[in-house]
């Protein structure tokens, strides 16, 4: 089951823990663009189950983002867009304009590329853009409505659980 909200604070200090099993396996997963505690920004948000360990998540990295591009390259406009502003748009434009509405929300530049957001030195900058870009993608390839990247990540990685990386299956 999954709960999401969004509600814009534009603290800029992005966080993804998940709870891995033995394999990496995505077993449960927060995120937010904030930590869950200001004042102890690199504490977990919650205590992992039994048998599970608790990763703070590295943003993705070019290969991450290559297979979601060629993802969406093939992917055809989801049931639950058609009726939106994006209908008309082929899945890669309207997950651009669906980011480019996020950065103007929170007062964010819009990089030509998201491949851009890579070479941010900040490294809380690099992972908001990347985690806004994630969010949307997963929205239209997995046709929901909520702003998360949650369904896109249980769905294409593994964590590597000492290092926090992501790993593409």
């Amino acid at each position: 089951m999954s709960v999401t909200w969004d509600y814009l604070t534009a603290s800029g200090h992005p966080r993804v823990w998940a709870a891995l099993d033995d394999l990496g396996e995505i077993v449960s997963i927060w995120e937010a663009e904030d930590p869950a505690d200001p004042e102890f920004p690199d504490e977990p948000p919650f205590e992992p189950e039994e048998g599970l360990v608790l990763v703070q998540v590295e943003a993705p990295d070019e290969k991450l983002l290559g297979a979601v591009a060629e993802r969406l390259e093939r992917a055809p406009m989801p049931q639950g867009f058609t009726r939106s502003i994006y209908a008309a748009d082929p899945p890669p434009r309207a997950v651009r304009a669906m980011f480019a509405r996020q950065l103007q929300e929170r007062g964010l530049e819009e990089p030509p590329d998201i491949r851009e957001a890579l070479s941010i030195a900040d490294r809380d900058r690099r992972y908001w853009y990347l985690q806004l870009y994630m969010r949307q993608a997963s929205r239209l390839l997995h046709d929901h409505r909520a702003s998360t990247l949650v369904p896109l990540y249980r769905e294409m990685c593994r964590v590597d659980r000492r290092t926090g990386r992501l790993v593409l299956r």
